[in-house]
């Protein structure tokens, strides 16, 4: 596991930079003006940015002071029921194998759509994709990932700043992309965002940040700078997708991009990239920890790190071969995991979720997924839901996560034991995991800065001048 852990020894400093290179820009920017959109996409991100703000203001400053090396080790503190091997073993192959490919998968088919307007066939881009990533897996262990972060991070804010300088004061038209996002998202009714930003963020999203973000955060030497670091670092990296919604590649016309253009455009290349190795030594990370439970001196075999690497990689070209675009990944990412995110917040407040709970409801989300998509070819099926709930994506996520939270409520009931609720009670008191949920400020910064990264994201676009 030395190739996936890290001592806390890196400054704020370094973990805030390294936290803000990602894909976003690119994803958002094809779920804004897709032509074939599954997702209404200002929804989708507005839930997406409140979600974020609840992970920080109540999970970052936990994550940083837990005495673990990686993020998938909080099963074993939190859960006491004799499953949690079993849910170690599962959560670990699950992630890995399914969930963290198809995330890899979004990443590459948006890079893949982008690279398409340059005259490259689809095969030659997914060639040249994979073929830098398998040789980004031999130096993909943490030090380097953190490292390798940093500098593209300090890269990025480098060439942004340079980019929208140049945009705001020297190039002044408007351009097609630029003027169907700005469509998009004014059109979109008001009622459309009602159940994004009352329902959605929580129940569709795993809000308690168990990814390569807490993984960061555990290799801070100051833990308490944990949520600092984080918010800033989120910030940022909101502000300039915000920037890049307002100032967008025209991709049709880039035979008259200036150079600035180019190089901010090799920069997000870099940063999908990145963000694709990111999610590989995640998926690493968890394989390994999966394939530890049943046999444990495989945590000291670093030697099948790349191999396992480069297994992830392959299941993730997978999905791209069969996927239509990017938004239809994204809708089934987020159908394929409904209903899990209520678990995950309860399980820092409350004794009662246990392993088997978390097993359960990681187990039947895929399983009414698949369910529901054979039901709605039914034309009866999607008749009666067009009178209720009119969008595909509302249907699909609220039906398949109401279904998943009903079952693991009652395997929460069923299997409720006194003994085991009393030593997670306990443990909940240790690690103080339900501490930042119970001061009533927390609250209201939590609606503040949702607010504030709302603002951040789509501010640029409706101020801008036509």
């Amino acid at each position: 596991m030395r190739f996936f852990t890290t001592k806390k020894e890196y400054s704020s400093l370094v973990i805030l930079i390294g936290l803000l290179p990602g894909s976003n820009m690119l994803i958002g920017l094809r779920l804004f003006s897709s032509s074939n959109n599954h997702i209404p996409a200002a929804p989708f991100f507005i839930q997406g940015i409140i979600a974020m703000a609840f992970g920080i203001i109540f999970f970052s400053k936990t994550w940083a002071r837990l005495p673990i090396q990686t993020e998938h080790e909080f099963i074993t503190i939190r859960y006491t029921d004799p499953i949690v091997k079993m849910l170690s073993i599962f959560r670990g192959l699950f992630l890995g194998i399914i969930i963290i490919p198809l995330l890899l998968a979004i990443s590459s088919q948006t890079l893949i759509e982008i690279i398409g307007y340059f005259e490259i066939s689809r095969n030659e881009s997914i060639m040249g994709l994979f073929g830098i990533l398998l040789l980004g897996v031999f130096f993909n262990d943490l030090k380097n990932r953190i490292k390798i972060d940093m500098i593209i991070g300090v890269l990025t804010l480098v060439v942004v700043i340079i980019y929208f300088i140049h945009n705001i004061f020297i190039q002044h038209q408007n351009n097609l992309v630029q003027n169907e996002i700005k469509h998009t998202l004014l059109s979109t009714s008001l009622k459309t965002y009602y159940p994004s930003i009352f329902f959605l963020w929580w129940f569709t999203m795993i809000v308690d940040m168990p990814d390569m973000r807490s993984q960061k955060l555990l290799s801070l030497k100051n833990s308490h700078h944990g949520r600092k670091v984080i918010l800033i670092a989120s910030g940022v990296s909101i502000f300039i997708q915000g920037l890049f919604l307002a100032y967008p590649f025209y991709l049709l016309n880039y035979a008259n991009w200036y150079w600035i253009d180019v190089v901010f455009f090799v920069l997000i290349v870099l940063n999908v990239i990145q963000s694709m190795l990111s999610l590989n030594h995640w998926a690493g990370s968890l394989i390994t920890s999966g394939i530890s439970e049943m046999y444990p001196n495989f945590k000291t075999k670093t030697f099948f790190s790349i191999p396992i690497l480069i297994f992830n990689l392959s299941l993730s070209l997978i999905w791209i071969l069969m996927s239509q675009s990017a938004s239809s990944l994204v809708f089934d990412l987020v159908t394929f995991t409904a209903g899990v995110g209520p678990l995950y917040i309860l399980r820092w407040i409350w004794p009662k979720v246990n392993a088997l709970a978390n097993f359960i409801a990681m187990l039947f989300a895929p399983i009414y997924f698949i369910l529901w998509k054979w039901l709605i070819t039914y034309q009866s099926i999607s008749t009666a839901l067009n009178g209720v709930i009119k969008e595909p994506f509302f249907q699909s996520i609220t039906i398949v996560g109401l279904l998943n939270m009903s079952t693991w409520l009652i395997v929460i009931f069923l299997s409720s034991n006194k003994e085991q609720e009393k030593k997670s009670q306990l443990l909940i008191q240790k690690y103080k995991l339900n501490e930042e949920l119970r001061i009533p400020m927390n609250w209201l910064y939590f609606l503040l800065i949702s607010i504030f990264f709302i603002c951040l994201m789509f501010g640029p676009l409706l101020l801008k001048r036509d």
